[in-house]
């Protein structure tokens, strides 16, 4: 499955339709909580969040883990019966000291060992939960055996306590073709889908693994709409009611919604909640090729129509009201 469906299978798994922001924890300093021995760190807590975010859980296993120069940077997070998932690591600008970062990297290695079973906390930020974030850590179960990335060669199993693992714990992504690698570049590209989780329908403009620019999110039958717009030149204060415009052939509506800030992505937002029928006639010059715009306080943003003809009429067939 391409990763940008499974981010957006993941976002929609963890309940982005929350409308409770979580705001910052910036410099926030870890909780660490010791196991019955008093020796061995088993949870961590309080880790650095963003502002404009929405929490979630998750209890699983680790499948994979990604590494940047030498520092673990995210892992892969499997919690059946959802799609894999990508959780990032905080930052190290985000902690209090180089002290408290270096001793919260040791735990993360030691904690999210591919295998590990454990429990997530996290938080997804941006429209449709672009980046989602490590928040906490509570250790399980310990895999019952080191993952050996190559059979042909054994070497004895690092101890668990070891603070960074070997180069091969963390196997490269597999190599691909040229028509792979076409391929793949070609399902990145930004475009227009939906997705749907349960209940739950999401439309907007997918680029790579998030939605940019717009998200619309629908509770399927429900004839109600969820509006996310991107207003990255606005500048507003957070919480103010801001109007904006969207209009495709010769339809347009005018709207209004909340203004929000996305410390992730350093850029406004305006969340409006409207009803269907108010989008039905841009959505369907959208879904006719027609030029689609959006105005916003920041300015005026012309929007790449690429594969709304497909997209558009599953979400409006499914999101209207049933009857």
């Amino acid at each position: 499955m391409p990763r940008r469906r499974i981010l957006l299978s993941f976002a929609l798994t963890f309940g982005l339709s929350m409308s409770t922001p979580l705001f910052g924890q910036a410099s926030a300093e870890p909780r660490f909580t010791l196991d019955a021995s008093g020796r061995k760190i088993v949870a961590v807590t309080n880790l650095p969040t963003a502002s404009g975010c929405q929490p979630a859980t998750g209890t699983g296993r680790i499948v994979e883990r990604q590494f940047e120069k030498g520092q673990l940077r995210g892992v892969m997070f499997r919690e059946p019966p959802y799609d894999d998932a990508y959780i990032n690591l905080p930052d190290a600008y985000q902690f209090r000291n180089k002290a408290t970062h270096a001793r919260t990297r040791a735990v993360f290695d030691d904690l999210l060992r591919e295998g590990n079973e454990v429990r997530l906390g996290m938080v997804a930020c941006g429209a449709a939960g672009r980046v989602v974030k490590l928040t906490s850590i509570a250790l399980i179960a310990r895999a019952s055996a080191p993952v050996s990335p190559s059979a042909a060669s054994p070497s004895p199993a690092a101890p668990p306590a070891e603070p960074m693992p070997a180069p091969a714990t963390s196997a490269p992504p597999a190599s691909s073709t040229p028509a792979t690698s076409a391929a793949a570049a070609a399902d990145d590209e930004a475009s227009w889908d939906v997705s749907t989780y349960q209940r739950n329908l999401k439309l907007g403009i997918a680029d790579g693994n998030h939605f940019t620019t717009l998200m619309l999110d629908c509770v399927l039958g429900s004839g109600r709409v969820k509006m996310l717009v991107d207003d990255p030149k606005g500048r507003y204060r957070r919480g103010s009611t801001q109007p904006f415009r969207v209009s495709a052939g010769q339809a347009i509506a005018l709207l209004s919604g909340t203004a929000l800030f996305s410390d992730m992505n350093s850029e406004m937002q305006i969340e409006a909640n409207v009803s269907l029928s108010q989008l039905r006639g841009v959505l369907s010059e959208i879904a006719r090729q027609r030029q689609f715009v959006i105005t916003t306080p920041g300015g005026t943003q012309p929007v790449d129509v690429k594969g709304a003809d497909k997209a558009i009429p599953t979400f409006l067939s499914s999101c209207a009201i049933a009857g």
